[in-house]
């Protein structure tokens, strides 16, 4: 007894097209949109309509995505995304571009949750690859909604180790010690 199936129209036999809030569920890929077409295929699909791409710990969410289920790979537009160690993201376009490495394009990269974080870069451009490095092209550097420095090039690391690249400040405000910036 679970929710019914979204309606199912056949194109062709290889080539489907699914409506009314989908769920679909392939290898370690769940994908929510409210319409969904699918080359039978080749697995590419287009989806639109809150699109969500979960797969393990990471999450990718926008209006519409182009995706192969088999590859894993594909690009979100308005999209916003959340992977492991806690990096957080958004661009007018995100594109997978590998099996742990990002594109976003005029977007937002941080490592804060929330609504305004602590900090963020907007970026005109950058490339993240997780536990590796992001390459940041075009970045302010934000205090909360405030920007507090340009850099045409950046380097920052994603890694949970120690490595070198620009050490972003934690910003905090305790009762005992007041505000404090510390590294």
């Amino acid at each position: 007894a679970g929710a019914p199936a979204a309606p199912l129209d056949y194109q062709r036999e290889d080539f489907a097209i699914l409506t009314g809030g989908v769920k679909l569920h392939y290898q370690d890929v769940d994908l929510a949109a409210e319409m969904v077409s699918i080359d039978l295929s080749t697995k590419e699909l287009t989806a639109v309509g809150n699109v969500v791409i979960d797969q393990g710990p990471s999450r990718l969410a926008g209006g519409s995505a182009t995706y192969n289920l088999d590859t894993k790979l594909g690009s979100l537009k308005d999209a916003s995304g959340a992977a492991q160690p806690g990096i957080y993201f958004s661009g007018e376009r995100v594109d997978k571009v590998g099996e742990d490495e990002y594109v976003i394009e005029n977007g937002i990269f941080t490592s804060c949750q929330g609504e305004v974080p602590a900090w963020s870069f907007r970026v005109g451009r950058a490339r993240l690859r997780l536990e590796d490095y992001a390459h940041v092209k075009h970045a302010s550097m934000r205090a909360k909604a405030v920007p507090v420095f340009y850099l045409p090039y950046v380097v920052w690391p994603t890694k949970t180790d120690r490595a070198s690249g620009l050490l972003v400040p934690k910003i905090g405000n305790s009762g005992t010690h007041g505000t404090a910036l510390g590294l």
